[in-house]
C-alpha cells in the first residue's frame, strides 16, 4: 500500500493529504520518506514526513529545528488525498 500512497502523492497536483493514525489526525504534504529494504520482506516505504501544508518548502527544518511529524507506514490506519477526494482505509 506504501508504493500506491508514493504513487498517488507524486502525481498529484494538489499534494495535501490527512492522515489518521492510531492516536492522532493530521494534515499537511507528505515531504520525505525513508524507503523498506525488500530484501528484508519491508514495506516499500517504511516511514514518512508529513510537515503542515504552509511550510512544504522547509524539507522538515525549522526556526527550532525540525518541523512536522515523521510516523511509520504501519501506523497509518487512512488517508485522504485532497485533490480527488479519494479516501483510503488501511486498516
Amino acid at each position: 500500500m506504501s508504493r500506491f500512497i508514493f504513487e498517488k502523492v507524486s502525481a498529484a497536483f494538489n499534494d495535501e493529504v490527512t492522515v489518521k493514525l492510531k492516536n492522532q489526525c493530521i494534515t499537511g504534504v507528505l515531504i520525505a520518506f525513508t524507503p523498506g529494504n525488500a530484501e528484508m520482506n519491508e514495506t516499500f516505504i517504511i516511514k514518512w514526513h508529513l510537515v503542515p501544508t504552509h511550510e512544504r518548502y522547509t524539507f522538515g527544518r525549522g526556526v527550532l529545528g525540525s518541523t512536522g511529524i515523521t510516523f511509520l507506514q504501519s501506523e497509518i490506519e487512512s488517508i485522504f488525498f485532497k485533490e480527488d477526494n479519494f479516501y483510503l482505509r488501511l486498516i
